[in-house]
C-alpha cells in the first residue's frame, strides 16, 4: 500500500457508523443495487466464499461510503449498464483492479481515483479481496460550485476529463480531507448531526474537487480573478460579523457581496493575509474570549461559550484558541475567576 494512503486513513475507515455485512455475493449485489445503483456483481469463482462490509453517511450534497470485499478465489467484476446523473469518485485503499467505461479501458492500483462518469455505461474488475472508499456527488452540486466560485454558471455541464486519476500534487488534498473526515467519524459519529457541520461539508467538497480533478472548465476555474475594491471586502467583513454566531456559507458571502467566491477568496487574502472563514473564526474566537471574561457572572461553562459562538467541536475550538491567545479556555476562565 502507498505509504501516503497508510498514514492518512484509518485502519478501519467510517467503522463505527452502522454497516451491512454478509458473505453471500447475491445478497451483496441485492444490497449495493438499493443503496447505491442497480448493477450486476460476479465473481470469477463459480461460488466465492468470505465476506462484505458497507457503510456510510450522507451529508446532503454527497455521500461517503467505505466498500470492504474480502473473498478467495478470482476477481469480481461490476457492471452497470447506464449510470445516473451522479459522479462517484473511488479511491482504493487496498486492492486494484480494471475499470472501463465507452471511452477507455485503465488499471488502477493503490495510487489514485477512480472517476466514474455519470449517464454512462461502466464496468469494473478489481481483486477479490479489495477496500476502497466511494464518494458520490451530484453533477449539479459541482455545477453550483463552479458558479459560486467564478460568478456565473458553466456554459455546459462540467465533465471530469479522466478515468483515473493519481494522487499526486493538489490530488492529496482531497485524499486529506476524506481521511479527516473518516478520523472525526470514527472518533464521533455524532458531530455530523449538527446541521452547520453537514451544511460546511456538502459545500466544501464539490469546490475541493474542482480544484482537485481534471475537468474540462479547469482552467477558467483556476485563472486569477481581478481584485475587489476594499469596500466590497468590507461588506464581506460586516456581514461575517453580524453573522459569527450562524452557520454561514460561501454561497451566502457570495449573495451578500455580489461578488464570485473566487474573487472574494484572493481580495481577503490580498488585502487581510486570510481567508474570510479564518476571520470568521477569529471572530469567533473574539467572542469566545470576551464571554470567558463575563463567565463568572454569567455561570456559563467553557462549552456552553463555545457552542454559543459558533464552534461545534471542541478539540478543534480549544486547538484555535490556544494558538491565538496563548492559553486554552478553561485556563483564561480559571484566571479570570481568581482576579
Amino acid at each position: 500500500m502507498s505509504a501516503f494512503l497508510t498514514a492518512s486513513f484509518p485502519a478501519e475507515p467510517l467503522a463505527r457508523l452502522e454497516h451491512f455485512a454478509h458473505g453471500d455475493l447475491g445478497a451483496v449485489e441485492d444490497h449495493l443495487n438499493s443503496v447505491i445503483i442497480p448493477h450486476r456483481l460476479t465473481s470469477q469463482t463459480s461460488v466465492p466464499t468470505g465476506s462484505f462490509k458497507h457503510s456510510g453517511i450522507d451529508f446532503g450534497g454527497f455521500n461517503l461510503s467505505s466498500v470492504r470485499y474480502d473473498f478467495e478465489g478470482g476477481r469480481l467484476s461490476v457492471a452497470c449498464p447506464v449510470m445516473d446523473d451522479d459522479y462517484r469518485i473511488q479511491v482504493t485503499v487496498n486492492g486494484g483492479g480494471r475499470v472501463e467505461d465507452a471511452d477507455e479501458g485503465t488499471t488502477f492500483g493503490r495510487h489514485g481515483f477512480v472517476i466514474i462518469h455519470p449517464n454512462e455505461s461502466f464496468r469494473e474488475t478489481f481483486d477479490a479481496r479489495c477496500h476502497h472508499l466511494l464518494l458520490t456527488v451530484k453533477r449539479r452540486a459541482l455545477e453550483q460550485a463552479y458558479t459560486d466560485w467564478v460568478g456565473r454558471p458553466p456554459p455546459e455541464k462540467i465533465r471530469i476529463e479522466s478515468s483515473v486519476v493519481e494522487v499526486t500534487g493538489e490530488g492529496r488534498a482531497l485524499v486529506r480531507y476524506l481521511a479527516m473526515l473518516c478520523r472525526l467519524l470514527d472518533k464521533e459519529c455524532s458531530f455530523t448531526q449538527a446541521p452547520n457541520v453537514a451544511h460546511s461539508v456538502s459545500d466544501s467538497l464539490p469546490a475541493l474537487l474542482l480544484h482537485t480533478l481534471p475537468h474540462n472548465f479547469s482552467e477558467e476555474f483556476h485563472r486569477r480573478p481581478e481584485p475587489l475594491d476594499p469596500a466590497y471586502v468590507r461588506r464581506v467583513e460586516d456581514y461575517l460579523l453580524a453573522h459569527a454566531t450562524e452557520d454561514i456559507s460561501m454561497q451566502e458571502l457570495v449573495q451578500a457581496s455580489g461578488c464570485s467566491a473566487r474573487s472574494i477568496h484572493h481580495s481577503f487574502r490580498r488585502l487581510r493575509g486570510i481567508s474570510p472563514m479564518r476571520y470568521l473564526r477569529d471572530c469567533r474566537l473574539d467572542m469566545s474570549r470576551d464571554g470567558l471574561r463575563n463567565a463568572r457572572a454569567n455561570g456559563q461553562s467553557v462549552t456552553q461559550i463555545a457552542l454559543a459562538c459558533g464552534f461545534t467541536h471542541m478539540s478543534k475550538f480549544t486547538a484555535c484558541y490556544k494558538a491565538r491567545f496563548g492559553e486554552t479556555p478553561s485556563q483564561t476562565r480559571r484566571r479570570l475567576a481568581d482576579n
